[in-house]
């Protein structure tokens, strides 16, 4: 097996089309064409949406830039220069409410099956448990090898990397508002399936088959976010 991080960043998955959304009147997101140019800043913006795979990219522009698919968006290279010593020959770049959540993310639940045997709905953090961020490739199995339960045992999910995004906010003074959406791309890992490489593939497997799909409901629920704010 290779590197299980890296083919689950770089993994470009083949899948339908989207279904329409059935978005609030006057709530749909509409992209617009970038024209600045690559190596320059970023204009400024009142939110800033951050993902991590091929994938999630490809479900968020679906979902938030209808029309204006991933591949037709321009790449980022601003103060690349600085940027490129730091990476490492792992580096890809190197080379609303629960129930408005359920209609919004209905019409293309159908695509989970038959992994996941409900439609997607919304948890929340907090008092009824958060997010269990680690910085390698883990993942909950029912022996729980990893320690996922054992170190938060009211955890709702496990993770990894949300936590860089608050770790380097807080070293500023005055940092953003920020908020974490997880999609769960993977079901918990039986043990019975083999050794934690088995497991690993048999986790990759089911990102590759379903991560775009997860992320659809990420991308709806991100959106919420971001009509709220105006």
């Amino acid at each position: 097996m290779g590197d299980p991080i890296l083919d689950r960043i770089t993994y470009q998955p083949e899948h339908g089309k989207l279904a329409p959304i059935p978005w609030p009147e006057g709530l749909a997101p509409k992209g617009t064409q970038y024209g600045q140019r690559s190596d320059g800043p970023l204009p400024l913006a009142e939110v800033v949406v951050v993902t991590w795979t091929f994938a999630e990219g490809e479900a968020l522009a679906d979902v938030l830039t209808p029309g204006l698919p991933s591949a037709s968006w321009q790449p980022y290279a601003h103060l690349w220069s600085i940027y490129r010593p730091q990476l490492t020959e792992r580096s890809p770049a190197g080379d609303a409410q629960a129930s408005a959540f359920g209609d919004l993310a209905g019409p293309n639940a159908a695509h989970l099956a038959p992994i996941a045997d409900r439609p997607p709905r919304l948890t929340f953090g907090g008092a009824s448990g958060g997010v269990e961020t680690i910085d390698y490739f883990g993942f909950a199995n029912t022996n729980d090898s990893y320690g996922v339960v054992s170190n938060y045992p009211d955890a709702c999910t496990e993770e990894m990397d949300d936590a860089t995004l608050p770790l380097a906010l807080a070293d500023i003074s005055n940092p953003p508002r920020w908020c974490s959406i997880r999609n769960a791309s993977d079901p918990q890992v039986s043990s019975s399936i083999g050794d934690l490489q088995a497991q690993a593939r048999w986790a990759t497997q089911i990102y590759q088959e379903y991560g775009y799909w997860t992320t659809v409901g990420s991308a709806i629920a991100t959106w919420a976010v971001i009509a709220n704010l105006t």
